[in-house]
């Protein structure tokens, strides 16, 4: 049996169980003193790599070039989206990566926590980003390069996955788009029309100027004036304001024609000031919050060889000043201590969640159908008179009885 466990562990993005009716659980191996140690990964339907471990890395090559059939629908080209290029699998060399370093891990079904997993698609083929974090403190061996960009990217042995710090790889920068001219003023090239001229032939042309030209008069660039020879001063009386305001001047033998209207004054009353009054502030009490640190694994039944229990944290905090009641429960197993009473602010629950001495009966969590226990942690502010809480819940298998796990 423990042979067969083995066989079937997953790989660090197994969705949550594959052949139940055999066993097998996506396992995190952490020892006592919470230091990282190196896993060896199975194989499912969740990776990347069909057959075998990649211990070469003539392997990973025939994979990423498609002339393995390991390679799995789409493989080579969900690598060289997250760095893992030709290039770059070329250089790789032997090694280890841990899920303290950032990383995001690549596979084709879902995690145990799908509210962090991002969904990607290569034509027809769905696989999923996540951070490798999900699964606790642990290390796998890997082949470990570097993109061209000098990020970290690493293929995992065992299943074919990849992981890198960046996902997706940074692109070069698109350079910014030539600025176009739109006219000429004399010599030069200008980005946008200037105020107060248009566009004519590719020159940047003045209002001033183009009405000039329209009356066929003699435009001045120094001044800016344009003089048009007329008859009679009586025959631009009626233009003499237009021409006026566009520093055009008409002129005869007996001198300028242009006249002047004074400017009409119009008295505008000041606006009316309407005072609205402040809104009233409402101070809604916060509420409190939890977290679940803890996602319990390898869990059995208890009064078996393997004890039936494991540490279980949670995070709970409350306005300040506040009195809060933490109150932790289990479907069909226990806990010592509860309930647990905090002052406000952030507190840390340390306790001991103990396994049923039965099977739970089967139940069926995110498609997934085996012996579930449910565990709620619910905080109350015992303080606030709208007796705020808040509540999470985390579920995890229970195992059968059994004298090791390998």
């Amino acid at each position: 049996m423990a042979a067969l466990n083995k066989i079937f562990k997953f790989c660090l993005t197994a969705l949550m169980v594959v052949g139940m009716s055999v066993g097998g659980l996506a396992v995190i191996s952490v020892n006592a003193a919470s230091a990282m140690t190196v896993q060896q990964e199975g194989h499912d339907g969740n990776n990347l790599v069909s057959c075998g471990v990649l211990s070469t890395k003539q392997e990973v090559i025939a994979i990423a070039k498609g002339f393995s059939p390991c390679g799995g629908k789409g493989t080579a080209t969900i690598w060289a989206r997250s760095g893992a290029t030709l290039p770059v699998i070329e250089s790789m060399a032997s090694g280890v990566v841990c899920s303290n370093q950032g990383l995001i891990s690549t596979g084709r079904r879902h995690s145990p926590v799908p509210s962090e997993d991002v969904a990607h698609r290569v034509g027809t083929t769905v696989y999923y980003t996540r951070p490798l974090a999900v699964w606790g403190k642990t290390c796998y061996s890997a082949w470990v390069g570097r993109t061209e960009d000098g990020y970290l990217v690493a293929i995992l042995k065992g299943c074919g996955n990849v992981e890198t710090t960046h996902f997706p790889p940074t692109q070069p920068a698109t350079p910014p788009a030539k600025p176009i001219v739109v006219c000429y003023l004399g010599t030069t090239p200008e980005y946008t029309i200037p105020t107060g001229y248009t566009v004519v032939s590719g020159n940047c042309v003045g209002t001033v100027q183009q009405t000039c030209a329209t009356d066929n008069g003699s435009y001045n660039s120094v001044t800016g004036f344009c003089t048009v020879i007329v008859a009679s001063c009586s025959s631009v009386t009626n233009v003499n304001l237009t021409g006026s305001s566009n520093n055009i001047i008409y002129v005869t033998n007996n001198g300028n024609c242009n006249t002047y209207v004074p400017p009409v004054v119009v008295t505008t009353p000041p606006p009316v000031i309407v005072v609205t009054p402040p809104p009233v502030v409402v101070v809604t009490p916060s509420p409190p919050t939890v977290t679940i640190l803890t996602q319990p694994q390898e869990v059995s039944i208890s009064g078996t060889t393997i004890v039936g229990s494991t540490p279980f944290k949670a995070d709970v905090s409350g306005p300040s000043g506040d009195s809060l009641k933490v109150v932790l429960s289990a479907k069909y197993g226990s806990f010592q201590g509860s309930p647990y009473i905090f002052g406000g602010g952030l507190n840390q629950v340390n306790t001991t969640y103990y396994a049923p001495s039965e099977l739970p009966p089967l139940s069926t969590i995110n498609g997934v159908t085996t012996n579930w226990d449910t565990v709620t942690v619910t905080v109350y502010d015992t303080t606030s008179p709208l007796g705020l809480s808040a509540s999470a819940t985390v579920s995890f298998q229970i195992l059968p009885p059994s004298t090791s796990r390998g």
